[in-house]
Formats: C-alpha cells, sequence, structure tokens
C-alpha cells in the first residue's frame, strides 16, 4: 500500500527548506505525484524520496527564456488616415 503524506508533513520532513507553495507548484508541475483525497492534497511518499534522489544527482533545468517585451500603443508604421467626410 502506498503511504502519503499531507503538504505540511512534506516541509517538515525537509526541515522547511521548501514552502508549502512551492510543494503545490511541484505537485502541479508532475515532479511530486499527488492524489486529492477530500479537498487535501496529498503526496506519495516514493515521489518525493525520488524526487530528492534525482535532484542530488541531476544538474538543474535550464531556464525557460522569458516573452519577448511588447511595446505599447498601436505600432508605428505609416501614418493612419481618417475619411470623416
Amino acid at each position: 500500500m502506498k503511504s502519503y503524506l499531507s503538504v505540511k508533513q512534506v516541509v517538515q520532513r525537509l526541515n522547511g527548506a521548501i514552502s508549502v507553495k512551492l510543494v503545490y507548484k511541484l505537485a502541479a508541475r508532475g515532479l511530486l505525484r499527488s492524489n486529492r483525497a477530500t479537498g487535501k492534497l496529498l503526496i506519495e511518499e516514493d515521489s518525493l524520496v525520488e524526487l530528492m534522489e534525482g535532484s542530488a544527482r541531476a544538474p538543474p533545468p535550464p531556464e525557460e527564456p522569458s516573452p519577448p517585451v511588447r511595446k505599447r500603443g498601436r505600432p508605428r508604421g505609416e501614418p493612419v488616415k481618417l475619411d470623416l467626410w
């Protein structure tokens, strides 16, 4: 039978090295296998062990490039002609 940990137990198990918010993010990304029961997010204990063992061996993932900055206002180019009459 699989054993599960609550989000708070995961943080306690790691001596507060990560936040509750990060546990939720890791579960959302699929890095921690999880299950929702009675409205609580439960993390598979084996998944936490695998993540910790894998993070010690694997290099950090490359950062995603940020999206290009969009200039405000309308694009500049030819002037806009308006026929009012």
